[in-house]
């Protein structure tokens, strides 16, 4: 076993900062999880207690706490924000779980007479205004702290606030902010007296008409999701037989699903065509002599399936009559390869393909060989290899391991 020995720091000093002592169980460890750095606690002339990595301090990388970064600290102590007002800053920090970065916390006096510890952003960016009793005397003052509306204000504000929710990236990240008559004192009672007016209900979700401007009540409409899915910047528009239409729109004209929509879009990267045709079974197919009926209805006139239909024309692209015209492989047929006979089924057993795979491509016009030697795809793009080896017994029937 490989021994590792860490140089001791217990005493050094690197630029404003004194080493006091290991800061054991706090090592920086490698994503691969077999490689570490130690940890130091040193002391700051400002006074403050970091913990710092021990390369670092010797590389010159980390050399104070980060009072004299030029442009990052600032003091705040004695400054006030709504209720409280900034005594000192703590001699602990915070680490972002989005960014990964060390924040400052600062022990604050609430009006209440409460001491409580908040972040420089939280205090600057307006998020944090008091210990939490303002949030209590507001959910006393209108009765609604557990209400779906009042679940939306605070949600709304987060997003355009809160740089650790998942959501601010999008919206204060990109400047978007509520409004001054939504927040305050009296916030929550004027967005409120808005909503009930505009047609708030529980079914309905609020929505920007601009998504580009803020929360306020000249850009905000409450809708149903699906409208509010179809006024996003990241929308995907798509044209069809003379129609523009989002996804969204588009699973709901056609009854096909939009996740199903989605992956033939951005994955296959198939054409609005292929797209949009393979769902609806009642769009019309005319063959050579002029005769039109929609999918399901040649379907039901060739007997020929749905499925098999659609792989021929739009999968395969056969000509329309050919289509219509070339029935369906027997399933009970013998298929003969490699000096083997068997039908479809056991073809599929014997191969490793799922089931219905070796009649689905000799259906699509697929030649026999390749019907049988073409691996099939997993869910992850890889090739599932095929059972090179099998055994039948005496009937001819592939037998399983």
């Amino acid at each position: 076993m490989r021994v590792y020995y860490t140089e001791d720091l217990t005493g050094r000093k690197f630029g404003m900062l004194t080493v006091i002592k290991r800061d054991v169980g706090n090592d920086y460890i490698y994503c691969n999880g077999t490689r570490r750095k130690s940890r130091w606690i040193c002391k700051c002339q400002c006074g403050s207690v970091i913990s710092a990595i021990g390369d670092d301090l010797k590389r010159g990388k980390t050399w104070c706490c980060g009072c004299k970064y030029t442009g990052k600290f600032k003091d705040l102590t004695g400054q006030r924000f709504g209720k409280l007002t900034v005594i000192k800053m703590s001699d602990k920090y915070r680490i972002s779980p989005k960014y990964q970065k060390r924040q400052h916390l600062w022990i604050c006096k609430c009006d209440c007479g409460n001491i409580t510890t908040v972040t420089s952003h939280s205090l600057r960016s307006g998020y944090t205004k008091s210990c939490g009793c303002a949030q209590i005397e507001a959910s006393i003052k209108h009765g609604m702290y557990e209400t779906r509306i009042y679940n939306i204000y605070l949600k709304m504000r987060a997003r355009c606030r809160n740089s650790n929710t998942h959501e601010y990236e999008n919206y204060g990240g990109k400047g978007i902010k509520v409004c001054d008559e939504w927040s305050g004192e009296n916030g929550f009672i004027n967005f409120y007296n808005w909503a009930i007016a505009n047609g708030y209900n529980d079914k309905l979700t609020i929505d920007r008409i601009d998504p580009n401007k803020d929360y306020c009540p000249k850009n905000c409409r409450w809708t149903d999701y699906t409208a509010q899915a179809n006024n996003r910047k990241s929308n995907i528009y798509m044209e069809y037989n003379g129609e523009t239409h989002t996804l969204a729109e588009w699973a709901i004209i056609t009854g096909i699903p939009y996740l199903i929509l989605h992956n033939r879009h951005v994955d296959k990267h198939l054409d609005s065509y292929k797209i949009i045709y393979p769902g609806n079974k009642f769009i019309e197919v005319s063959n050579s002599s002029g005769e039109s009926h929609s999918l399901e209805d040649w379907s039901y006139i060739t007997g020929i399936s749905h499925d098999t239909l659609y792989n021929r024309i739009i999968l395969n692209g056969w000509n329309i009559d050919r289509a219509l015209s070339t029935p369906e492989i027997d399933p009970n047929r013998l298929i003969s390869y490699d000096g083997t006979a068997m039908n479809c089924s056991n073809w599929d057993i014997a191969r490793g393909f799922a089931p219905g795979t070796t009649l689905q491509r000799l259906n699509s016009g697929l030649s026999i060989e390749a019907s049988l030697s073409i691996p099939t795809i997993d869910n992850n793009g890889n090739k599932n290899p095929i059972n090179a080896i099998y055994f039948v017994d005496d009937n001819g029937n592939p037998i399983k391991e």
